[in-house]
């Protein structure tokens, strides 16, 4: 595995899903925009609002939290990687040296 997990591809769902979700409750619920059923509905029940703001809240920290999470295992595993390659390089150059 190459450390990179399904989460990586977080940052386009978060523009192309979250931020529209966002910005459609704010232009509905402070402004107005929108149908009018859908409108009224926001806007007499903020308990909608809270529960779609915490889903958001909760997608960016845990995007960022996987994110984290992937990036540093790619870090470890091509850290690994290195230090190998420099101990292969560094055993084939001393043995060019034995003969």
């Amino acid at each position: 595995s190459s450390g990179v997990t399904i989460w990586s591809c977080w940052p386009l769902d978060f523009v192309s899903i979250d931020i529209p979700i966002v910005v459609t409750l704010t232009l509905m619920t402070i402004l107005g925009y929108g149908n009018s059923m859908d409108v009224s509905l926001l806007q007499h029940n903020p308990a909608l609002v809270i529960l779609a703001t915490f889903y958001l809240v909760w997608r960016i920290i845990s995007g960022f939290w996987y994110l984290s999470i992937s990036l540093s295992v790619r870090a470890r595993e091509n850290n690994t990687y290195n230090q190998l390659t420099e101990e292969i390089s560094s055993q084939s150059f001393l043995d060019s040296f034995k003969k």
